[in-house]
């Protein structure tokens, strides 16, 4: 029991901290996203109490960026509600790991449920605080992406658990979970169509379940009628759809061509690094559990030559491969998403094929091998999480206290009619921390920078003539990460530092310097 309470302390405090350490080095989120609409669409519901973000600016680019995640409101809606309860701003509420808990706690349940063991659960957790937190971005903060994972685990437990025990009341939880599931996550919610699609497929071959299969049934019609119907993808995803089929490249949204002049510009990952070279071997160790594990299982199957004897796991098995084979192509044809992204499936799947793994183990050795099975498998993964939870790009795309300082100031002195020119890292952490100006950004196109003529404008205004920046706006905002780490635009495209912008401006007789600090600087056109 001591050994459990233990174990069950050491996931708790791994859970916060990749969080604390993300605060010491960025007050704000690392998702230059969601960052700031959470909070857009938040401060939206508190101004109005309804559920309508007609009032958010359409007139910028951010602003339009914001309304076009509108139908995800469930995080901005507990945000604004926690802010209600705690009495503390929403800005700090949207900065808190509110779902990082639920998600490992739904991940430990599903392996749990699926195992029948209970020390599986704690097992399944351990696995979860030391992989997914890889992927910072999604769970440092009040992030949709996380809140989707959550909504996704829970439903597949239910669906589970009615299998099982046909109880009323996981019916009524399935109902809840899915009705909270479809507006948390766009992304996620359309993409997981393949998951509960072949979920269907093996309950119906394997037993022909008429609850269950009638409760994805309703899981798979209320996701098309929400998202294709209601909120209209289908006028975006026909086209793209279309396109693929031709071959018409320039009508996808992504693997963008980078126009020629651009190319030399794009940031380029640091050399190996101790942190790298772990992020590598755990990534490795992430495939090679779900791999052996699939083909352990599937080797029993195979011998067993019946089908309508699959477990629950072998039926999860299946539906991951398939829905990994889904993603690869979807990301092919869509920019990078958390809810496409085949790498994260296989994190967030790893606690539960990893407590499989461990079962296997614990079945065939002896103790101590299987204690030297668990801290093999997860010590690369753990040491990242609990020393360096932040990536080279995460580094970048983060806000440290003397830029969010920066930008403070901007947003106290600086008129809201004036145009502040800056990367799409720093505009983001503007509106996040309540900017109410105009934001000019380089126009990408579709897909981002791929012509001649939007490709030549980013390079003037952040490299070879940062001066003409005064034609498009009143301010520029010049900070270390723009100087010495990398500048990030629209379409997730990243860019060389540039470490003489400053100089340049200096020395430029459209712009004069009003605001220093030791690396953030802040020009006002003359």
């Amino acid at each position: 029991m001591r050994r459990v309470n233990l174990l069950s302390l050491l996931i708790v405090s791994v859970i916060f901290v990749p969080y604390v350490i993300r605060t010491t080095i960025s007050p704000l989120p690392v998702d230059p996203y969601w960052r700031y609409q959470n909070l857009m669409l938040a401060n939206q519901i508190a101004a109005t109490n309804h559920l309508s973000f007609q009032a958010i600016s359409g007139n910028s680019v951010l602003g339009k960026f914001a309304k076009n995640f509108a139908r995800n409101f469930v995080s901005p809606l507990i945000v604004t509600i926690f802010s209600e309860i705690l009495g503390i701003d929403r800005n700090t509420v949207n900065s808190l790991p509110l779902f990082s808990a639920q998600l490992v706690i739904a991940q430990g349940i599903l392996a749990y449920k699926i195992t029948r063991k209970k020390i599986v659960f704690l097992i399944a957790s351990l696995f979860a605080v030391s992989f997914q937190y890889i992927q910072l971005p999604i769970l440092d903060m009040a992030h949709r992406v996380t809140l989707g994972w959550v909504f996704f685990f829970f439903l597949a437990y239910t669906i589970v658990s009615i299998r099982d025990n046909k109880q009323a009341r996981y019916t009524v939880a399935f109902i809840i979970f899915l009705l909270a599931f479809i507006p948390s996550y766009q992304t996620l919610s359309i993409a997981c169509i393949p998951f509960f699609s072949t979920l269907f497929i093996l309950i119906w071959i394997s037993e022909k379940e008429t609850t269950t299969s009638h409760l994805i049934i309703i899981l798979l019609v209320g996701v098309v009628s929400y998202y294709i119907i209601i909120a209209g993808w289908a006028s975006r995803l026909i086209p793209i759809v279309i396109a693929s089929i031709h071959g018409v490249s320039n009508l996808t949204i992504s693997g963008p061509t980078i126009a020629e002049p651009l190319e030399r510009y794009l940031y380029q990952q640091p050399e190996a690094t101790i942190r790298s070279s772990l992020f590598l071997v755990s990534s490795l160790t992430a495939i090679l559990i779900l791999g052996s594990t699939s083909l352990y299982r599937g080797y029993l199957v195979y011998r067993s030559k019946n089908l309508r004897n699959l477990s629950w796991f072998d039926i999860i098995i299946i539906c991951v491969i398939v829905q990994g084979v889904a993603n690869t192509f979807l990301s092919m044809l869509f920019s990078a998403s958390g809810g496409i992204d085949p790498r994260l499936l296989a994190l967030l799947f790893v606690p539960i094929f990893g407590s499989r793994l461990y079962s296997i183990v614990k079945r065939n050795y002896s103790p101590s091998v299987r204690h030297v099975f668990i801290l093999v498998i997860i010590i690369p993964a753990l040491f990242l999480t609990v020393t360096q939870p932040l990536t080279p790009h995460t580094n970048l795309i983060s806000v440290s206290q003397e830029e969010v300082t920066q930008i403070e100031w901007a947003n106290k002195q600086i008129p809201d009619e004036e145009i502040i020119v800056s990367d799409f890292n720093i505009a983001s952490a503007y509106k996040a921390i309540g900017g109410n100006g105009e934001i000019y950004l380089p126009p990408a196109g579709t897909p981002p920078y791929s012509k001649q003529r939007t490709a030549q404008q980013l390079i003037d205004i952040y490299y070879e003539n940062p001066s003409v920046a005064s034609t498009h706006g009143d301010v520029y905002l010049v900070n270390e990460q723009l100087e010495e780490q990398g500048i990030f635009h629209l379409g997730s495209i990243t860019t060389k530092p540039n470490a003489d912008l400053g100089r340049q401006l200096d020395k430029s007789p459209r712009w004069n310097r009003i605001y220093s600090s030791k690396n953030s600087k802040i020009f006002r056109g003359r």
